[in-house]
């Protein structure tokens, strides 16, 4: 894999209704794309 930059954002459930803590990562630039797959870095999408 090359070594490529991406920016992100941490986002964390507020309300706990989960009772225990949940975040979840939007990576931006690498999930929002026309496709869902066949690209040249398939392997760090699913690794992210």
């Amino acid at each position: 894999m090359e070594d490529r930059h991406y920016d992100y954002t941490i986002i964390k459930e507020k309300n706990n209704k989960l009772h225990f803590d949940f975040f979840c990562v939007d990576i931006i630039g690498l999930l929002y794309r026309e496709n869902i797959y066949s690209y040249d870095d398939d392997a760090e999408l699913i690794i992210a």
